[in-house]
């Protein structure tokens, strides 16, 4: 995602548990054409499992916590657009 083309990723929470270690915890750097999409984990009432933290550990980026499990967290670059939150 950090090049000169705009990706799109759409990301779920067993996803996140695939591609990272215990700590389940995954950063995405990008820029201003990227965007993420994190709908996929809408509860049957339609609203996102995601919700962003008040304070994120890293700066420059959003930390997404998971409702379902408060151990998965998704840091955003903050130059990429978020969605389906």
């Amino acid at each position: 995602m950090d090049n000169s083309n705009n990706d799109a990723i759409i990301l779920t929470a067993a996803l996140v548990v695939s591609m990272t270690d215990n700590d389940n915890d995954l950063v995405i750097r990008g820029n201003s054409g990227d965007t993420i999409d994190l709908s996929e984990d809408s509860d049957t009432d339609g609203n996102s499992d995601w919700s962003a933290t008040a304070n994120s550990s890293m700066s420059g980026f959003t930390e997404y916590i998971h409702s379902a499990n408060g151990t998965i967290s998704v840091f955003i670059d903050d130059d990429i657009t978020h969605s389906g939150l």
